[in-house]
Parts: structure tokens; sequence; C-alpha cells
């Protein structure tokens, strides 16, 4: 089964979470397309999509990423095909707690996009184990997949 994971990262910590993910789909014998600079066919092209992705600014989607959920927002594009789901990192100090989740997610849904499961949102703020944050919650979306 393949999965396209894509990443959207200003300091770096979702990239590197983003690298264990992968592993991980990896050992679990995934075929993984793992994308930083992600372009909008990245995301038309593919069944199966895990978007890892900081918030910037005030519930931003980071910089290498908002430029393809922009393209693809302005888009007619059908995505019913294409199931995804969303790991979003942020902080609960900022009154926009993983909002770059909330801009993904809506762009998707809006494009007929179906969301496997509930997001994994990060505070990271409180925690610092990215990777096993990621472990915990990552049956849920492996059984949905």
């Amino acid at each position: 089964m393949s999965i396209t994971v894509i990443v959207g990262s200003t300091l770096g910590n979702a990239e590197y979470l983003s690298d264990h993910i992968v592993n991980q789909l990896e050992n679990k014998g995934f075929e993984v397309k793992h994308h930083y600079n992600c372009q909008v066919e990245d995301i038309i092209n593919t069944k199966r999509l895990l978007v890892v992705t900081s918030t910037h600014g005030v519930g931003e989607i980071p910089f290498n990423l908002d430029e393809t959920f922009n393209e693809l927002e302005e888009m007619k594009v059908n995505l019913q095909h294409l199931k995804f789901a969303v790991v979003a990192l942020g902080s609960r100090d900022y009154d926009l707690f993983c909002g770059a989740y909330d801009k993904v997610a809506e762009i998707l849904k809006n494009k007929k996009a179906v969301e496997l499961c509930d997001p994994l949102k990060i505070d990271c703020s409180e925690v610092f184990d990215h990777d096993s944050a990621y472990d915990e919650w990552s049956s849920n979306f492996y059984e949905a997949l």
C-alpha cells in the first residue's frame, strides 16, 4: 500500500517528526512518497495522504506548504478518491492552536477528500517527545487506512 507524506515546517520540528513517521510507515510495509516541497500534483495524484505540519504565525500554514494549498483551494478539482489524516504541531499559548490543521482540513474536505481519523494535535509547549506522541496516536491512523 502506498501513502504520500507532505511536510509543512518552519523551524524543523514537523520535518524531524515526518522523518520518524516515514520510518515507521516503511517498517509497516508502506511504500512512502515523502515531500518537503510539495506540489499540488503530489496531492491530487495520491489516494492516501498524511500531512505533517506546524502552525506558523497566527494560525497559518507554513510557507513551504502554504502556496500549494492556496493553489489547491483555487482549483476546480474533485478529490473524493483521496483519504487523508493530519499530524499538527502548535502551541496552546496561541489563540489559534494548530490553526494550520484547520486550514488544511477545510481545503481538502471542500474538495471532497475524506478525513480518515481525528488529527493528532501536539502542543509543543508541553509535549517534547513528538515521536512518542505520534506512536501513541498511530494505531487509530493505521486502522483507518
